[in-house]
Order: structure tokens, then sequence, then C-alpha cells
């Protein structure tokens, strides 16, 4: 025989009350990582409420802001998206929140405000964003309610697991990773500017403090373009290690005559400047036939690969070069002493770098970059590595 159990008007809003402060309990949030676990803000509304006219709502975010903020500086994204999950069981609600979902989405707004507030630093910077919550998102539990179905535990804990306010951190975008290299390789740059620029916007995360950029054995000007178009480069060129004995006479030779005949290109803006006259001219020039003719062919060489572009004193020295089988004799020399001089006095300064050029880059001045490089003298092949 089967009981029969009166409920009376005041029995039901009993019952309802109590199933409604099951929404002020503690509820699983949603795991980001393995990690990170945010706190489920639903257990500190007041029964029945959607408002924080306490402020403990506020207070906890604000706790918690370390820790989430420690969260999103250990991860290799670019930036962030918290989206705030609310979930109501099948309870009745109040009066005023007839519609299914209604309370859990007023709470989810209200959290929504606090954290836009709380997290506004991070919100400006582009780094993270506040996803505002739509009824359709309200997550309705599926556990069926009827009055004096919350004296079952079994559903009553359903009922629990059911009703939260929880954010979900979710990352995007690819970025740099912490001391890991990126190879690149590109063409030789065209004359008058000689610039490449790696086609692909490279993200930063708050991890990364720089960039040390290695441009292996010849010798690069690197390029560092801001997220403004904004470039950077060093007064000189780099490299990672010197090349073979050919290769250390002609690469200061080389630069000294593009910078002659393109004194107006970016790869030479604010140069410094070595005496390569001195520290390769005169010192092959007076080491005998062989070295006057090991240095008149690089110059030689050089020469011819700008040929249509040179000045008029350097066709004469090419010319002159030329008629002597391509050795710097001593009447070669003396005949072309000016430009010599002129020219190879003034050849762009090659340092080398065995632990790469570093470059102070990181989210607070960008967002994200573009690297490249000045590459007068042969293809560019280099490597930029951040540091965190």
């Amino acid at each position: 025989m089967k009981k029969v159990v009166k409920i009376t008007e005041a029995d039901l809003k009993r019952i309802v009350k109590k199933v409604l402060k099951e929404q002020a309990q503690a509820q699983p949030s949603v795991y980001t990582s393995q990690t990170f676990k945010p706190k489920n803000y639903g257990s500190l509304f007041d029964l029945g409420k959607y408002q924080d006219d306490s402020g403990k709502i506020k207070q906890a975010i604000e706790q918690d802001k370390e820790a989430v903020v420690n969260f999103i500086n250990s991860q290799d994204f670019a930036n962030f998206t918290a989206k705030i999950i609310a979930g109501e069981s099948q309870v009745t609600n109040p009066a005023q929140f007839k519609q299914k979902g209604s309370l859990a989405l007023a709470r989810a707004k209200t959290v929504y405000d606090i954290l836009t507030d709380v997290y506004s630093d991070l919100i400006n910077s582009g780094q993270l964003k506040i996803a505002e919550p739509s009824l359709g998102e309200v997550v309705i539990g599926k556990t069926p309610y009827k009055p004096g179905d919350q004296n079952d535990p079994a559903k009553l804990e359903k009922y629990k697991q059911e009703q939260y306010v929880s954010m979900n951190l979710q990352g995007s975008g690819k970025t740099l990773k912490c001391n890991t290299p990126l190879p690149v390789k590109g063409q030789q740059g065209v004359a008058p500017n000689f610039e490449f620029i790696y086609d692909t916007e490279l993200k930063l995360n708050p991890k990364i403090k720089g960039i040390s950029y290695v441009a292996y054995t010849i010798p690069d000007r690197p390029i560092i373009v801001n997220s403004k178009g904004e470039k950077t480069s060093p007064p000189y060129f780099v490299r990672e290690k010197q090349s073979e004995p050919i290769g250390e006479l002609k690469f200061p030779l080389e630069l000294a005559v593009k910078a002659n005949i393109y004194p107006n290109s970016p790869a030479f803006a604010n140069v410094e400047f070595v005496d390569a006259y001195r520290d390769k001219i005169l010192q092959y020039v007076k080491g005998g036939i062989q070295s006057q003719q090991q240095i008149g062919g690089v110059l030689a060489n050089i020469l011819k690969a700008s040929e249509n572009n040179l000045s008029q004193p350097l066709k004469q020295l090419y010319n002159s070069l030329a008629g002597a089988n391509n050795t710097l004799t001593l009447q070669v020399f003396n005949a072309n002493a000016a430009v010599l001089k002129d020219v190879f006095s003034k050849s762009p300064k090659i340092v080398t770098n065995p632990n790469g050029t570093p470059f102070n880059v990181n989210m607070q001045q960008t967002p994200s970059i573009k690297i490249g490089s000045y590459a007068p003298l042969d293809n560019t092949i280099f490597q930029i590595t951040p540091f965190c």
C-alpha cells in the first residue's frame, strides 16, 4: 500500500528554499589544464540572490587573480579567453526567475562584471578577453525534480553538481617558446635596401624577456619589427663565428663597396665603420705577389657583381685590376690610392658573437614581432631563440 504524503504551501516553500541553498555549495570547476583549477564562485552567492551585495565575490576574485595571472604567464599562448560556465538544476527557482536558467545567468553576469573590472589591465593589454555569458549557454541539469526529491541523498548530490558558476580559461595563438630555436632561411636582399623579412607574425607570451639572434658565418644585420611596424637593428653586422680565410677577406670589402654604392640604404643606416683599408688593403699589398693576387681577385669579383652601379673611380679600379690579371700590384694600388682609401676605410663593422645577438623584446613593448635581416652578401640563414 502506497503512503501518501501531503505537502502544504509552507512545506513547498521550505523545500524550495532548502534546495536553492545547495546552489551555494562549491561545485567541481572546469579545469583549464592539469595544473590549474579556477575557483567556483557559485558558493558565494546568498540564497536566491544574484548580486554581490556583500562584496564576497569580488574579494574572492581579487584573491584568485595572482593564481590566474601566474597560470597565464606559465603558458605558451598569446592570449586567453575567460569563459563563465553556469549551471542550474531543475529545482524550482524563486518567482522572479521563472525562466529556466535565468538565475544562473544573472549570477554569471555578476561574475562577468566583476572579472571585467578586476582584470582590466590584462584586458586593456589584449592578453585576456572575458566572454559575456548568454542564456543559451546556461547548462540545465538533467536530473528531474519534484517536491520531496531533495530528501533523496543521491538526487540531492546530483542537484549540487548541476548548480555552479565557474570560470574556464582557454588559451589561443601560438607563440614563440622559451629556449626553443626558430631557424629561418631566406633570400639575399635586393639592392638598394637588401632587406629580407620573414613573413610570419611571431606572437610573444609573458614569459619571454628577449630573443637571441644567430647569423652563422655570413654576416647579416638583424631586423626586429614590432607590432607597429617599427624596425630595430644593431649598428653593425653580426655572425656566430668566423668563416674560412677567403670569406674573412671578402666580407668586409664587399660590405664597404655596397655601403659606398648605396649610402642611403637602410642596410647601412647608423652603422658603425671599421678601417678595412688599413687592415686588409695595405696588409695584402705589402704581403708580396701571392697576397696581391689574392686580394686583387677578391676585389675584381666584388666589383664585377656590381659593375652596372659602380662610380667612375670604382670603374677605373675595376679596369686597372683587369689589366693586371686581377692582381693588386703596387702600380694598380698607386693609380687608385684615393678610391681605395675612400671606399675601404669605411667598412661596416662585423661583430662575431658565438652566443648570438640579444634583443630586449617582451609583451610590455609589443605583443608580436617579425624578424628579418639586411642581407647584402648572400642568402640569409639565421635563427632566433627566445629567452625567459
